[in-house]
């Protein structure tokens, strides 16, 4: 029998852009064969490591401070949230947001695409690799927090390191069983498991092309996507970085921490990485099948389609080609190759980067390729499952505008940041970012950030791409932004979370609300300003949060940021209250899971941020930060 492996050719820009997600699912017909629907596990998800995760952010504790002419000022006391257990009962204006779309099929388009034409030709027994997500069935920690100012391998990180390889190990035994019991189950049909994950519930099967059908017939299956997909479709970064305002924190020496960038590899001789040093792991996951994706013989972490060497250089290039051409942060990165020499995007290579990232104890996790499958997708599961392990995750938007729906994946999945592009000169809308919403009728981009600037090339040692567009450009310019931003409020926020740090990027966006376009944005980071932020947890009624206002304030931009599952979404709606205790300000979207809003005339006195239940089902937790810009 013949071997195939899936491959999508999609556009390129002026770089090669890597591929995208989009989502199907229909029912299965009486001809197909369906596997046992059998398998003993609850659906309750389990903990497995407790005793080992990290501690979560404390519930209801106001935090704040401020951030003058670049540089910090000492926290302010704050008084407690009022919880108020009776319902608002007061209608919602209309929604005029597109419902969300069903999905059509659990089989990827690209791969439903491949099952017919192979079935048309008669090929319909050749063997075909695909990755398969299942229900998940086990819950996962929050990993342990590292010496951010140190090395991985500094000897005070041994412990972290220990922990979350414990934490591994206790994860991968925990789905032995249930992996055993499928593949006795599969082999019944020809199919053979290549790999298993720990980070989510999903394998690598190679399996004859009309076994597919029957394979997403399964009541466990999730999604059944292709391994491999996609290509990688004369400002200078002084330009975006004022655009963002991120200098000022660059200033404080924010260079704790390590940034994951799954991409297409890096040059790692370029001199914008060496001297001071600028990476540290630089691994090659398609090849390397280990936790850490590995390095040795074999394998090839390299850039090879000038693309993440651009994007690395963005997030932390040093000045050894002049500050203009500095990146955005001073943090060091972890390269995790994920492509193919053509640009096309491995799917496994995917996930082991986001499981060798969350291993590495990287807490900001960026991406600029883009695969064309759903928010319900095995992609979109690692990237959410990268997020609960306590990792900040970005993606790029997708480069298929100006037509809606258009969200790429991982971007469209429900716990990732979605960031869109912006000309770094006319800040105007890129027309090819994609718009929203997703396929389920949230707000897609979260943020824009700038793009079509000046980043380091492959080809050479001192090479540069002239002009790195598309939002693949964007999104390292809005992962740096995140990194300084976490670094700068881990002092003030014990046991911060990445909830907290989304609600801080959508109340930075320079819109007043938000949209399918600009999501809330163009991120600006605060520089003379007062924040106030927490976490709460509201499953009726309606919590304030009491913020001071004092002096001369020119706006306040408040913001909510939830998480959800697939199975459950909760309406959480955003006021702000005055002085007086009146609304003067509401954001009520419906399906979204943020909420933004802004209000510039104000008077001073203690307000309030009011988080409102309006419907869902259990507890939900909710991060929100408010903003006072002077």
């Amino acid at each position: 029998m013949k071997r195939v492996e899936t491959k999508l050719a999609v556009g390129a820009l002026v770089l090669v852009v890597l591929g995208g997600c989009s989502g199907n699912e229909s029912s299965t017909t009486p001809k197909q064969k369906r596997l046992p629907l059998q398998l003993g596990y609850s659906p309750t998800l389990r903990s497995v490591a407790d005793d080992l995760a990290a501690e979560d952010q404390a519930i209801d504790v106001i935090y704040s401070g401020a951030i003058a002419e670049g540089q910090p000022i000492a926290n302010l006391a704050t008084a407690q949230p009022e919880r108020f257990n009776n319902a608002l009962v007061e209608p919602k204006p209309e929604s005029s947001e597109p419902p969300p779309k069903p999905r059509v099929s659990k089989i990827a388009a690209e791969l439903l695409d491949l099952v017919t034409q192979k079935q048309l030709a008669g090929e319909a027994k050749d063997l075909v690799s695909v990755l398969v997500l299942f229900k998940e069935t086990i819950k996962i920690p929050r990993f342990p927090a590292f010496r951010e100012d140190l090395s991985k391998e500094a000897p005070a990180n041994a412990e972290s390191l220990t922990r979350a390889q414990q934490i591994i190990e206790r994860l991968t035994n925990a789905r032995q069983p249930e992996y055993a019991a499928r593949e006795l189950e599969l082999k019944a049909i020809g199919t053979t498991v290549q790999e298993s994950f720990w980070l989510i519930n999903a394998q690598r099967l190679e399996l004859p092309i009309q076994a597919i059908e029957a394979l997403a017939a399964r009541a466990d299956v999730v999604s059944v996507d292709p391994v491999l997909s996609g290509g990688v479709g004369i400002n200078q970064l002084v330009d975006s970085r004022a655009l963002l305002s991120t200098d000022p924190y660059f200033n404080l020496n924010l260079t704790a921490g390590y940034i994951a960038s799954i991409d297409s590899g890096v040059r790692q001789t370029h001199t914008l990485f060496n001297f001071p040093p600028r990476l540290t792991w630089v691994r090659d996951c398609v090849n390397g099948l280990t936790n850490n994706c590995g390095t040795g013989t074999g394998l090839n972490p390299a850039d090879e389609t000038n693309h993440g060497t651009g994007v690395i250089s963005i997030l932390s290039g040093n000045t050894n080609q002049g500050p203009a051409n500095r990146g955005l942060t001073g943090i060091l990165v972890d390269s995790f190759r994920a492509t193919n020499a053509a640009g096309g995007i491995y799917g496994d290579a995917f996930i082991r980067g986001y499981q060798a990232a969350v291993g590495g104890g990287d807490k900001v996790i960026t991406t600029s390729l883009q695969r064309w499958e759903d928010q319900d997708s095995t992609i979109a599961a690692a990237a959410e499952a990268a997020y609960t392990s306590g990792s900040v995750t970005l993606a790029l938007q997708g480069n298929q505008g100006p037509a809606a729906n258009e969200v790429r994946c991982p971007a469209n999945a429900r716990k990732v940041m979605a960031v869109g592009a912006v000309d770094v000169t006319s800040q105007v809308i890129e027309s090819y970012s994609s718009r929203g919403p997703s396929n389920d009728g949230r707000y897609k981009p979260d943020l824009v950030a700038p793009t079509n600037v000046r980043a380091a090339g492959s080809l050479s040692d001192t090479g540069f791409i002239s002009i790195f567009n598309g939002t693949s450009g964007a999104t390292p310019h809005a992962a740096g932004a995140a990194a300084l931003l976490r670094n700068w409020l881990i002092g003030s926020v014990p046991n911060i979370e990445p909830g907290q740090i989304y609600a801080h990027l959508i109340a930075s966006g320079n819109n007043a609300s938000f949209d399918n376009t600009y999501g809330s944005g163009l991120l600006t980071m605060m520089t003379n300003s007062t924040w106030f932020a927490g976490k709460t947890a509201i499953a009726s009624g309606f919590i304030d949060m009491p913020i001071s206002v004092t002096g001369t304030v020119s706006r306040i931009d408040a913001a909510l940021w939830w998480p959800e599952a697939a199975s459950q979404h909760n309406d959480i709606d955003l006021d702000l209250l005055n002085p007086s205790g009146a609304a003067v300000a509401w954001s009520q979207s419906v399906q979204s899971v943020y909420e933004k809003i802004r209000l510039t005339t104000t008077t001073t006195g203690t307000w309030k941020v009011r988080v409102k239940w309006y419907s869902g089902a259990g507890s939900q937790p909710v991060y929100w930060a408010a903003l006072q810009r002077y």
